[in-house]
């Protein structure tokens, strides 16, 4: 007895498309030339074109969920059975690699690939998914930069005497950046206007509030360095 296989024609992928141009260096990419590139990209393969997202002068240095268009897409792409985002160039979905990476991971989650048309990336094949590792790898590279830049950083302020953090309570912030009590800094405050302000000679005016000279000075001109 033969066996009939009886075959059903496969519902065409549904895909949408992020288009951005920055309206510092629009390099020539407008976002109609964008789009159409993506249309015929979908035509070519048969897939259902929903909608396109703009973002029309936004800087590709602003964080994806900070963009409208972009935002909007994510939002729509949830529970809406798209396959496909679809991008002309990874260059328009973002800069950073940390950020590409979000992105890819949130629409991993959503069962969505990821299509860029000039860079030839297709996540839903193995070789698109490999991009995915090597953006892992740039990220975290770019995140021990940032850690690097900011203890060199820390290093230098703490150099300087500088304080970085929250004021903690009891203390007030000095005009180099540094911590002083607040009440030391009530008394050179009262200390300033005697000497400067009244003309009242230094050592009496420390000795009316209950100083030493030396202290006096010191906080009126700074510790002197010994040379």
């Amino acid at each position: 007895m033969d066996t009939k296989i009886i075959t059903q024609n496969a519902t065409p992928p549904r895909a949408v498309v992020y288009v951005r141009i920055s309206k510092e260096n629009p390099d020539g990419h407008s976002l109609e030339a964008q789009s159409q590139a993506i249309q015929a990209y979908c035509q070519a393969r048969g897939w259902v074109l929903v909608r396109i997202y703009t973002d029309d002068g936004v800087s590709g240095a602003v964080a994806p969920d900070e963009r409208p268009g972009l935002a909007e897409l994510e939002r729509d792409v949830l529970g809406d059975g798209i396959q496909f985002v679809i991008v002309w160039r990874l260059d328009r979905l973002g800069r950073k690699a940390s950020d590409l990476l979000a992105f890819l991971d949130r629409l991993e989650r959503k069962g969505v690939a990821f299509v860029s048309i000039d860079d030839a990336i297709d996540t839903s094949k193995p070789e698109g998914r490999l991009l995915r590792t090597i953006l892992a790898g740039v990220a975290e590279f770019e995140r021990e930069l940032v850690r690097q830049r900011t203890k060199r950083g820390l290093a230098i302020a703490r150099q300087r005497g500088k304080y970085l953090g929250r004021t903690p309570v009891g203390m007030v912030r000095t005009p180099d950046g540094g911590l002083q009590d607040a009440g030391r800094s009530e008394l050179i405050r009262k200390l300033r206007a005697r000497v400067f302000m009244h003309g009242q000679p230094l050592a009496r005016a420390a000795r009316e509030l209950g100083l030493a000279y030396t202290t006096a000075r010191e906080m009126l001109y700074g510790r002197k360095r010994r040379g």
